[in-house]
């Protein structure tokens, strides 16, 4: 009986993370996602040299950032589109206390498509900054 109060017990801390996710003020959201916002394109830009596609991910395009849907667990995400292996390739990143939590190819509910793209690179923040200036809508 203690053995398996014990492996409950340990199987539930495991999940404990997905569980620390405290509601914000809207202050609180809107200098998380300037301070997110402020490294977004870089840490996206990492991880996209560590595709393992042959020759890379050619001319990598990021939307700007925008809060995350509620099914995922992270606060904000952006699309990065290129090609990739002869196909043009969609992905999804996740962002949470200013890191990727996940990065994956694009599903529908990620809602990839309808989001205007500007380059990955360093002259990216030009194009971006005009398209994230409006502020994202908070929660309540």
């Amino acid at each position: 009986m203690r053995a398996a109060a014990l492996i409950i017990a340990v199987g539930l801390a495991g999940c404990a993370p997905l569980w620390d996710y405290s509601p914000r003020t809207p202050t609180e959201e809107e200098a998380d996602y300037i301070r997110t916002r402020a490294s977004y394109g870089d840490l996206a830009a990492a991880r996209v040299k560590e595709l393992k596609y042959s020759g890379g991910l050619k001319d990598p395009t990021i939307s700007p950032l925008r809060k995350s849907h509620s099914v995922a667990f992270a606060d904000w995400m952006a699309c990065v589109k290129g090609d990739g292996d002869g196909r043009r390739q969609v992905f999804a990143v996740f962002y949470r206390d200013r890191k990727i939590a996940d990065f994956r190819h694009a599903v529908v509910i990620d809602g990839c498509n309808a989001e205007p793209f500007a380059a990955l690179g360093p002259d990216r923040s030009r194009g971006l900054d005009a398209q994230a200036s409006a502020k994202p809508e908070l929660r309540q």
